[in-house]
């Protein structure tokens, strides 16, 4: 969904046309979870974290099945430098499926180190 207000790369980041934020923010209550994971991704990359961080979170929860935790985490390999996706993967490093924890572990050892200043 959220390719249709994608309009290309500016400064190294993919910019949305300034329609997406409202029709975005209206999939994160979508019943379907990719829906609501794509608009979460298209949000954190427009720099809307603290709405966009929801479908990952939940996502991740022991609770949900498998699939539901592996999609959350594989959606977020994406947007892997950003410090709430960073906690994200971590929490879901410990996922009891072996599985899960290991592509969440991968993706952190993939993600950009930010040297302290």
């Amino acid at each position: 969904m959220s390719e249709a207000f994608f309009l290309g790369f500016e400064n190294g980041g993919r910019k949305y046309s300034p329609e997406a934020e409202p029709f975005l923010v209206g999939l994160l209550d979508s019943q379907h979870q990719h829906i609501r994971l794509d608009a979460a991704l298209a949000l954190l990359r427009m720099g809307k974290t603290d709405m966009a961080i929801k479908p990952f979170s939940e996502g991740i929860q022991p609770g949900q099945p498998v699939n539901v935790r592996m999609m959350a985490v594989n959606y977020a390999a994406g947007v892997r430098d950003l410090p709430a996706v960073v906690e994200i993967l971590r929490q879901a490093s410990a996922d009891p499926d072996m599985k899960v924890a290991a592509r969440a572990q991968q993706l952190l050892d993939m993600a950009p180190r930010v040297s302290p200043r």
